[in-house]
């Protein structure tokens, strides 16, 4: 049987789901590591700051403001460097047409390149934890693997 597919304009959230749904939405970041790249060498550390406090509390806010049951992101920055700060923006609550939608509590984060040290742009997958608890993960090489079980309501 066909599933029933929704396309939502940039300003629409979706309905809270049911047990029987899941909504979910992905959408690339640019991580300012990378999108300073296009600038001269001795102003890229300088943009990307400024990219990080202008842009991507934006990019965040746009990626989150459909209220998906699951959000997956690529080239975001995490790792040691910035899990703190991946963590505040996903957990910030936004506002859609009115109301509060909560942000999301549970993440899992990996390197597009897992086996280098100190990378920091990767990938992430994003969940509130009073839906979803994780089984598993794997990250490999550009990509993740996430197995998440819904909890049983009522």
């Amino acid at each position: 049987e066909a599933a029933d597919v929704q396309i939502l304009s940039p300003k629409q959230a979706f309905r809270d789901t049911t047990p029987q749904e899941l909504s979910v939405v992905t959408c690339n970041l640019l991580a300012p590591t990378l999108h300073s790249l296009n600038y001269p060498s001795e102003q890229r550390e300088q943009w990307a700051l400024e990219d990080r406090k202008e842009r991507v509390p934006k990019a965040f806010a746009m990626a989150k403001q459909h209220n998906a049951d699951i959000l997956c992101l690529q080239e975001v920055e995490g790792g040691d460097e910035f899990r703190d700060a991946l963590k505040s923006l996903l957990m910030s609550q936004e506002e859609i047409a009115g109301q509060t939608v909560a942000g999301y509590d549970q993440f899992f984060w990996s390197s597009l390149h897992p086996k280098r040290l100190g990378e920091v742009v990767g990938l992430c997958v994003a969940w509130r934890a009073d839906r979803f608890t994780l089984l598993s993960s794997q990250a490999f090489a550009r990509g993740q693997l996430v197995q998440l079980q819904e909890i049983e309501s009522g």
